[in-house]
């Protein structure tokens, strides 16, 4: 049985838009990968080229194992 990933600060995952009004940001794209840099009562700081973003918390996929 494969344990269910718990994000950290830290990790790198890939990003993805959530329908219903949770796009990425301007400079985020689909599939982009980025760092966990922390958590924000639904959404996760992440960091990309330098940049920091807000996503929402169901838009980041875990790493593939």
């Amino acid at each position: 049985m494969t344990k269910p990933f718990v994000p950290r600060p830290g990790d790198l995952v890939s990003v993805r838009s959530v329908s219903g009004g949770y796009p990425l940001p301007a400079g985020l794209s689909a599939g982009d990968e980025v760092r966990l840099v922390c958590f924000d009562t639904g959404f996760w700081v992440v960091e990309r080229d330098g940049r920091q973003f807000r996503v929402f918390l169901a838009g980041i996929k875990p790493p593939k194992p």
